[in-house]
């Protein structure tokens, strides 16, 4: 069965050069690696670009106001869940290789280390395409647990023209698969500072979320799955609620770990502080920032499942919103959260630690600002960077 298709016939050439994204995650879906990568696709002309996406909802609305090409591909709905599932990673590989093949493009820019990584090196090595392989973290840690898939994802590595990466974390993640440190670029992902500023609470979602002008709020924004820390920021609330009785907790996402979590909640009593919104629109993302006194997302390296959280686009918009925040003292993390100064830095798991942190900013007025105010400029330099610099050399 051949994937369904959506987009226009062909990408512009007429000795243009052209660069051709195949990734697994992009936009609408929500992350940081989505937005990443469409960040780095607004960096090229309109003209000189096209992305190859899994068909997700929403995706088509989004296309019609993107000023590049995108091509979703999907199986007929009659195909079965499994092979759904298991197909996700090929589809949007099929439609590049069947573009490519009636109109080459110049470069190829794969969105993660496994397995599009894998479908570069075939075509650099069955057509000479060269390619440019994005690295975030659990796309090569995860899948290099086992000795075919690391075998596969090396040479992937080894082959490419350059590779970019997240974070001085994840840049020795790979040069630990023998990869020198002269092929690998760092880039951070960067806040929208149109988007994400210091603002009053907006009075609609204080009433949405059952919050009152008094009420002192944590955040955190992230797909609910254990490395995120959601757990020990719950399990520190009991302790906190005893000296900030206006203490509320939003936790805005969806992911596996969400009934686990509403159950912790519940044994530890402090359910009613507890508010799982669910995902929320990117229209409603900056507003829920500006509700935030602090934010809050001790994530923690989990080697024996390979996940890792390798920056944290959250953390940078929350301090573009000049929120202070604390994160775990694990992976990327520490590349733009610099303890007490751009924002605090705890153990991973530690209700103790995260109870003290919270605490600290809660209580002290002059260090919350002064967190808030660091971490503001931390984002707004990081933004002001010119990082599509790093790609001249391999995609012009």
């Amino acid at each position: 069965m051949a994937p369904h298709e959506t987009g226009t016939d062909s990408p512009a050439q007429g000795g243009v050069p052209t660069t051709a994204l195949l990734t697994n995650e992009y936009m609408p879906s929500h992350g940081g690696v989505e937005r990443l990568l469409h960040q780095r696709v607004e960096g090229f002309h309109p003209e000189r670009v096209t992305v190859f996406a899994p068909h997700v909802p929403g995706c088509e609305e989004f296309d019609q106001q993107q000023s590049h090409r995108t091509v979703r591909a999907r199986l007929p709905r009659s195909a079965l869940r499994a092979v759904t599932e298991t197909s996700r990673c090929l589809q949007p590989f099929l439609a590049l290789l069947r573009h490519h093949r009636k109109t080459p493009y110049d470069v190829v820019e794969c969105g993660q280390a496994f397995p599009t990584g894998l479908f570069a090196l075939f075509l650099k090595r069955v057509y000479g395409v060269e390619y440019v392989m994005w690295v975030h973290g659990n796309d090569l840690i995860g899948p290099a647990r086992y000795a075919v898939p690391r075998l596969l994802i090396r040479r992937a590595l080894a082959n490419a023209s350059l590779i970019v990466t997240n974070s001085a974390f994840t840049r020795d993640v790979i040069t630990g698969h023998g990869i020198s440190r002269d092929k690998i670029r760092i880039v951070q992902p960067q806040a929208d500072l149109s988007r994400f500023r210091s603002r009053p609470r907006s009075t609609r979602l204080m009433e949405k979320y059952g919050l009152s002008e008094h009420s002192k709020v944590l955040l955190t924004v992230g797909r609910l799955v254990e490395r995120k820390g959601v757990d020990t920021v719950i399990g520190c609330l009991p302790e906190l609620l005893t000296r900030h009785e206006d203490l509320r907790y939003l936790v805005v996402g969806d992911g596996p770990e969400r009934d686990r979590l509403q159950a912790l909640a519940e044994s530890c009593g402090v359910r009613n502080q507890v508010n799982f919104t669910g995902p929320v629109s990117d229209e409603e993302l900056p507003g829920i920032y500006n509700l935030a006194t602090v934010f809050i997302m001790p994530s923690r390296f989990m080697p024996t499942s390979g996940t890792v959280e390798g920056l944290g686009l959250v953390y940078l918009e929350a301090m573009a919103s000049g929120v202070p925040v604390i994160g775990g003292n694990s992976g990327g993390v520490p590349d733009v959260i610099s303890h007490m100064h751009t924002g605090m830095l705890i153990e991973p798991g530690s209700t103790r630690e995260a109870a003290q942190a919270v605490d600290q900013v809660l209580s002290d007025e002059f260090l919350a600002k002064r967190l808030g105010d660091a971490g503001r400029a931390c984002a707004s330099d990081l933004s002001r960077g010119s990082w599509q610099k790093v790609f001249t050399r391999s995609s012009a």
